[in-house]
């Protein structure tokens, strides 16, 4: 068997985990690991510099202290080494993550049963708004995400994807909906004789190229495009990664469409996704977590985590079909290598 955490906890211990996440996402939404990151702290000092109430705030430093991420010395508080990748300095994407997780997704979870009864977006129903509406009306929480987003993607994705994709003989590669060339750039780094594009909304342009002359890259560029229409034509390798799961069955029919018609017959696509029904090794951590990522998913987007057999009949009703599936070292990745469809 595998190892796992969740699946060992009973009910009450799942609750309880809980209320320790909202706890810890509100010491950092106020910042007290910022101020302990600067030194010691007494409660009073810290009930000051957050104008918090000091009883709540000693109960939710004493949970923190509990929880390691907290210690208390001589009647101060200060910060332990968990307690670091929730301060800005670290650069962890824990911390955007959390703060996410704590102001937009946890007040959609609440939503979860009128969205099973009506279907519509949990995340709607929470915030009046999709995910991407939601976010262009609300600039602090569209800079939180993309934190997160690239905190995530280039410490804990893009380090797996360029030592496990296989690049082959290949001479150019498509990124779609690359964003800001987080993975183009790092492949094109790797491989100098790859000539790599990012292929995303015009609007990502400046901050694609600010990021491909930050590293001096020769072999790499962006192409603003729409993922639904036009996809660069005639390259050897496209890659669309973590995408098709923010999007219903119908939207990710139309953007599969949109590649396989760019491709040539030996052109090859990789899808980079989660798969439901994925068989983890037994050395593998908490294999159940691709079903809380799902879950995540879900409340988050029109979208889910997917399995085998949804994108085998996806990729074949946009002209594709499937070649092989290799998993990752991360449990919400494998690469699912497709080819066009000769008809």
């Amino acid at each position: 068997m595998a190892k796992s955490v969740l699946n060992e906890l009973n009910c009450f211990e799942l609750i309880q985990a809980s209320y320790a996440a909202h706890a810890l996402y509100f010491l950092t939404k106020i910042d007290i690991f910022e101020f302990l990151i600067a030194g010691p702290k007494t409660l009073d000092e810290l009930n000051q510099l957050s104008k918090a109430k000091s009883d709540i705030l000693n109960d939710l430093l004493l949970l923190a202290t509990k929880l390691k991420f907290i210690r208390k010395k001589d009647e101060k508080y200060l910060i332990a080494r968990k307690g670091l990748q929730l301060t800005k300095a670290s650069k962890s994407w824990f911390r955007p993550y959390l703060l996410v997780w704590g102001a937009q997704l946890a007040p959609a979870t609440i939503k979860l049963e009128e969205h099973f009864l009506t279907g519509d977006n949990a995340f709607k129903l929470a915030h009046k708004d999709t995910i991407w509406d939601y976010y262009n009306k609300n600039p602090e929480a569209s800079k939180i995400f993309v934190e997160f987003m690239h905190g995530v993607t280039n410490q804990s994705l893009i380090p797996d994807i360029v030592e496990e994709l296989i690049i082959g003989d290949a001479k150019s590669l498509v990124d779609v909906a690359g964003g800001t060339g987080s993975l183009a750039c790092a492949l094109a780094s790797k491989y100098e004789k790859l000539s790599c594009i990012i292929c995303d909304q015009p609007s990502n342009k400046i901050n694609a190229d600010r990021h491909i002359q930050s590293l001096e890259l020769e072999n790499c560029q962006f192409i603003g495009t729409n993922i639904f229409g036009a996809i660069p034509p005639g390259h050897d390798v496209y890659t669309i990664k973590h995408v098709l799961h923010d999007w219903d069955n119908s939207n990710v029919i139309q953007i599969l469409t949109s590649i396989a018609k760019a491709m040539r017959l030996d052109s090859r696509l990789v899808i980079i996704e989660g798969l439901l029904d994925r068989e983890f090794s037994d050395s593998f951590d908490n294999p159940e977590f691709i079903h809380t990522r799902n879950f995540e998913q879900r409340v988050w987007t029109p979208g889910q985590v997917r399995s085998t057999k949804d994108f085998q009949s996806l990729c074949s009703q946009a002209g594709l079909r499937i070649e092989s599936i290799l998993p990752s070292r991360g449990f919400d990745m494998n690469y699912i290598e497709c080819l066009r469809s000769p008809n």
